[in-house]
């Protein structure tokens, strides 16, 4: 079976953030088919070049075995129009460029929606080469910008977007959705019952031995991931001020490993606060990242409290961290939680830096065999739900019934 996935920001391990589709592929090109990524040529977080096109619009690379196909876009800050109007020149370039690839039509293509757009090119290349066609759901557009507050219902912008979310759910012969609690979004606008739940997971393959963090010195808590608005980042520096308040703040060490537009402003505010056991360092790429993650005793993930999160998350950071045979304290507001599910962790409600500074407190002053076993619960979760052998298993069973 030829698979093309047209996902805009789909990376390899040597790039930092998540590589779900250069997963996919890995496996699906282990078990005899042939599969091709069309991606963007600048890093989602950083805009920074993954593959230097020159002057090309096009450029054919495999990558640690997994054949790219790198597209040129111009580079943008944040969700407004900059982005949008990256998304529109990608799905172009795809639809308008694959004729001339030189690559054998696909048995079947795949359109991802962190960029709306591209999922449209696939659709419409789809049409044009009579293939089916599978789409899938990683954000809600334009629901995703109308409850980060980005646009209001009646912009030109959304009406656009929501118009497209129809057409896709109707034209789609499947529908790969990362969100548990989507499917009555999706039926609500023409996605039927072609739906199948793939969320992200763990190449538990690429893992190294993980055994017990090392004892003695302050207790270290990391987060790895983007720093966006959207992460909340700052919950954890108001729970470090806490922490200083209550003249705990000796205990602990805050690590933040990563890049985004919000990343000065939070340098800014752990500055002002004078939080000198928070540090922030670099991104990571994902082949270096578990090394990173064996330091810590704990993770750290938050939200917003947002109705953006009310369909579920499927975040790659939280799989790596349970992965990792260590406790999470999540701050959140998604009706799916992976901590409270797993055992592997403390939650606590989403914008709450008290109550965040409370559960901090509350596994410093557990045995480490307690935390050992709240990270063991977690990783039996992860090999259960979200080994990326498993969903390969999902959503190779998934196309191969389209094309039969």
């Amino acid at each position: 079976m030829r698979i093309w996935i047209v996902n805009q920001y789909a990376i390899p391990p040597s790039v930092p953030g998540g590589t779900r589709h250069f997963q996919f592929a890995r496996r699906l090109i282990e078990r005899g088919h042939e599969v091709l990524l069309v991606a963007q040529s600048v890093q989602h977080f950083t805009t920074s070049e993954i593959a230097d096109t020159g002057s090309q619009l096009y450029l054919r690379q495999e990558v640690e075995g997994v054949p790219f196909l790198w597209v040129k876009t111009p580079p943008y800050q944040g969700n407004g129009l900059g982005r949008i109007r990256n998304m529109l020149q990608f799905g172009r370039r795809v639809r308008r460029g694959a004729a001339s690839w030189g690559i054998a039509r696909p048995d079947v293509i795949l359109g991802s929606t962190p960029a709306p757009t591209a999922a449209l090119a696939a659709r419409r290349l789809a049409r044009r080469w009579g293939i089916p066609f599978a789409l899938e759901i990683r954000d809600l557009w334009p629901q995703t910008f109308l409850d980060i507050g980005t646009f209001r219902t009646w912009h030109p912008a959304m009406v656009v977007l929501a118009r497209l979310e129809r057409s896709l759910y109707q034209a789609a012969d499947h529908i790969f959705t990362l969100l548990p609690a989507s499917f009555e979004h999706i039926r609500a606008r023409g996605g039927g019952d072609k739906i199948t739940w793939l969320p992200n997971g763990v190449a538990l393959d690429t893992l190294p031995d993980i055994g017990p963090p090392e004892e003695g010195g302050s207790f270290r808590l990391i987060y790895a991931g983007a720093h966006n608005l959207a992460n909340s980042l700052d919950t954890f520096l108001l729970a470090a001020s806490s922490l200083v308040r209550r003249g705990e703040a000796g205990k602990v060490e805050l690590h933040f490993y990563g890049e985004g537009h919000a990343k000065a402003d939070l340098l800014r505010q752990r500055d002002a606060a004078g939080l000198d056991f928070v540090h922030f360092h670099p991104a990571v790429p994902k082949t270096d990242i578990y090394q990173v993650l064996a330091t810590a005793d704990a993770f750290l993930i938050a939200e917003h409290d947002s109705p953006l999160y009310r369909h579920g998350t499927s975040r790659n950071k939280m799989f790596d961290y349970l992965a990792m045979k260590r406790p999470v304290i999540s701050a959140t507001s998604s009706v799916s939680d992976p901590v409270m599910e797993s055992g592997g962790g403390i939650s606590v409600p989403a914008e709450r830096p008290e109550a965040v500074a409370d559960a901090i407190l509350e596994l410093v002053g557990l045995t480490a065999e307690t935390r050992q076993k709240m990270g063991a619960l977690g990783r039996c979760w992860v090999e259960e739900v979200h080994d990326f052998e498993l969903l390969t298993d999902r959503l190779e069973s998934r196309l191969q019934a389209m094309v039969e």
